[in-house]
Formats: structure tokens, C-alpha cells, sequence
């Protein structure tokens, strides 16, 4: 990958949004429609940053938390959606569920409403124009909680064709999709994904963009939201950098920013990669075949980029500076232990009682956590080493004796 200068991407100040999905369970622990929890016109929520809001998607509960251009903000309206859901979940004595994946007892299926029956999703553009299995909601028993990030833009969106909408999605998967990959380790999520949330799964509202492919994964902990929409803030200026760049020439070289910025991102990020194996990373939840794109690929790519967001995130802006380290130290504890390695908390006592958001995210609030357990687990290995050593020489002082 041979770059001539870093590269900074263009931010067009676009928002970040969410729909995340949860399930309800009774007080047996069945699965139980959202229809049973959550009027039909949804529960409407004072997000702090515009009316937010918590409606039904068939068995499904989504939560639509105000966007902004802040990820903090998103988090502290996304607090406010599930405060509102745990208290209605209360009053109706039902827990809920953070699931990626669950399978609906037949009888309660069969007891359910039609709209709660019928399988929601909306027709979904695909960037590599793949299709996931067709099933009948009334027979097909499993359902998933979906984690999508949404991207307000100026550049994306159905009314705005300035970009190869199909080449710019290739960005989220390469900077959002296969990082989510090496963190993401239950094994519903290859599951989910034969239906739908396939690679390159997107749809274009008046908005701009609603990357489809994540689960509900990163609801585990705000930090993991952080990180991945600020991945996703990474992946849409990658996408449209060219645009401005090319559009607004002449501006950049009047104000002395051109030499700032490269033209085409979208062509070295891309340069190389196998797209059968892009897909087959993400639609398997394929760990070894992700992590050898984001060596190959991904990582060096970042080293090169500058950027306040996700892995690179530091406020320096400085090329090369990052949390790259810090990062594969993140993901290879939780493919040895598990998420739970990093977050103990359950999920829902940690929306409910969280801090504000500034400062709690991912660069700000749990890099720092990372970095002392990297610190710890340095002395660790210092410290086995020393032990081993001690025991090669007594063996050694003792076969001399011998």
C-alpha cells in the first residue's frame, strides 16, 4: 500500500443514529411478541436531543434514540429509551432480553398476533447484489436483534447519486464489518445473517445511509457503540472523501487544504482485497479469515489516516498514533474469554445507570482500560518468565549436585 502522504478524511459533520433490537421475556423466560409490551404507537421518549421513541418490529422491540452528530449524545438519548422500556417492562412483569439470537417457543409463535407473526425487514440494497434466505415468518422460528448504525449524510442518500453507493458500503465492511467480526464471537451472528444482515447490507433513507450488517452485539456496553460508530464515521468519509475533494478542488488548493487530504481512499482501501473473502468473513463470522483482512488490509490502511474516531481515535490527529495496539489487545481477549472479559456488567444495568457520555466512550473512557490490562498482563508474562528461569537453574544447580 504505498501512500505519499496521511490522509485525512473528509467529514461533512454527518449524524450517527441507531435501531438497535432487544426481546421481551416472561416471567418462564418465554419469548413473547412486542405487541405484548409496547403499544401501537410505540412508546415516545424526551431524547434530549429530539423526540426519540420505542416501537414494535414484530417480536422484536427497536429503539430509535435521537441522532446527532455526537456519539455521546446518541448514548445519553439511548439511556433515555431504555429507562422508559425497563420501566413499561416492569409494570407488565417482563425482563428484557439483549439476545443476538432466540428461537420462539412453537406454541407461543402460534399464539401470536399476524403483525407480530410476519418477518418485518424491508427490502435491503446489497453492495455485492447477495440475497439472504427467504423464510416464512409463521414457520421460521428464530429471530435476531439487529445493531444498525445509521450515518446522516449529505452525500448518501436515494435522492443524492454524487457516489457509487455500492463502492462506498465496501468502506463499512472493510472499517466497521470486519472489525465487529474479530469482537463479535457468538455464534448466532453467522446465524442471523442467512436471512438477512448479510455483507453489504444497506438501505438508503432521506437521511443518508443505514449500514445493516451489525447485530445487537455492541449494546453490551456504550464503549462498543463508541467504537463502532465512530468506525462508521471513519467508513463514510472514506466513501465520500473523493467526492469533495474532486468536487471542491478548488477550494482545498485556495485555502491550502488539498495537500491534507488524498482523492482516492476508496481505491487504496480496497486495493487488493478478495471480495469473495469480505463476504465470507462477515456472513460466517469467520474470525481467522477476518483477521487476516484486517492485517493485510484494514490495519495498514488505518496507520495511514487521520482521525479523532474508533481505532485511530486520539485527539491529536497525528498520523500512525492510533489505538492499534490497543485494539488487538481488545479483540484477542475476548476471542480467548469473551466479552464478559471486558464487561461484567448486564446490559441493561449498565444503559440504565451509566454516565453521561462524554468522556465514557471509547477512546476517552475504555482505551485507558485496555492499556492497564496490557500493562498487567505484561508484568504477568515478565513475571512467569522470571519463574521459569529460576526453575531451569535450581534444575541445572541440582543435576551438577547429582
Amino acid at each position: 500500500m504505498a501512500v505519499s502522504k496521511p490522509m485525512m478524511i473528509y467529514s461533512d459533520n454527518a449524524t450517527i443514529g441507531c435501531d438497535p433490537e432487544v426481546f421481551a421475556r416472561d416471567k418462564e423466560g418465554t419469548v413473547v411478541a412486542s405487541d405484548v409490551l409496547i403499544p401501537a404507537k410505540g412508546l415516545l421518549v424526551d431524547g434530549g436531543y429530539g423526540l426519540a421513541s420505542v416501537v414494535r418490529d414484530g417480536v422484536q422491540i427497536e429503539l430509535h434514540p435521537s441522532p446527532t452528530s455526537c456519539r455521546a449524545n446518541v448514548s445519553n438519548s439511548l439511556q433515555k429509551c431504555f429507562r422508559t422500556l425497563a420501566k413499561a417492562a416492569t409494570e407488565k412483569g417482563l425482563q428484557i432480553s439483549f439476545d443476538q439470537v432466540v428461537t420462539l417457543d412453537k406454541k407461543a409463535l402460534a399464539g401470536m398476533s399476524e403483525d407480530a407473526q410476519r418477518l418485518r425487514c424491508l427490502p435491503s440494497f446489497n453492495a455485492y447484489n447477495a440475497v439472504g434466505q427467504t423464510v416464512d415468518g409463521k414457520k421460521y422460528r428464530k429471530r435476531s436483534g439487529a445493531g444498525h448504525i445509521h450515518v446522516g449524510s449529505g452525500v448518501f442518500g436515494p435522492d443524492k447519486t454524487y457516489i457509487d453507493h455500492n463502492k462506498g458500503i465496501k468502506a463499512f465492511d472493510m472499517l466497521v464489518g470486519i472489525p465487529a467480526v474479530l469482537c463479535d464471537r457468538d455464534p448466532g451472528a453467522a446465524e442471523r445473517r442467512k436471512v438477512y444482515g448479510l455483507a453489504g447490507e444497506y438501505r438508503l433513507p432521506s437521511h443518508g445511509v443505514e449500514y445493516r450488517t451489525l447485530s445487537n452485539f455492541w449494546l453490551r456496553n456504550y464503549a462498543l457503540f463508541s467504537l463502532f460508530a465512530g468506525m462508521a464515521k471513519i467508513a463514510h468519509g472514506v466513501a465520500i472523501t473523493e467526492y469533495y475533494v474532486k468536487r471542491h478542488a478548488y477550494i482545498f488548493k485556495a485555502t491550502g487544504m488539498y495537500d491534507r487530504y488524498h482523492d482516492r481512499p476508496m481505491e487504496i482501501l480496497m486495493d487488493g482485497v478478495d471480495e469473495m473473502d469480505l463476504q465470507d468473513a462477515i456472513n460466517h463470522n469467520d474470525f481467522d479469515l477476518a483477521l487476516k483482512i484486517y492485517d493485510k488490509h484494514v490495519e495498514p490502511f488505518l496507520k495511514t489516516v487521520k482521525s479523532e474516531y474508533g481505532i485511530m481515535g486520539q485527539r491529536q490527529f497525528s498520523p500512525s498514533s492510533g489505538n492499534l495496539d490497543e485494539f488487538r489487545h481488545f479483540f484477542t481477549k475476548i476471542k480467548e474469554e469473551g466479552l464478559g472479559y471486558w464487561f461484567k456488567e448486564e446490559p441493561l444495568q449498565h444503559w440504565l445507570t451509566k454516565r453521561e457520555g462524554h468522556g465514557t466512550g471509547w477512546e476517552d473512557g475504555f482505551v485507558p482500560t485496555i492499556r492497564a490490562d496490557m500493562a498487567a498482563t505484561k508484568k504477568k508474562i515478565i513475571k512467569v518468565g522470571a519463574n521459569v528461569a529460576r526453575l531451569r537453574d535450581a534444575r541445572g544447580r541440582f543435576a551438577k549436585v547429582a
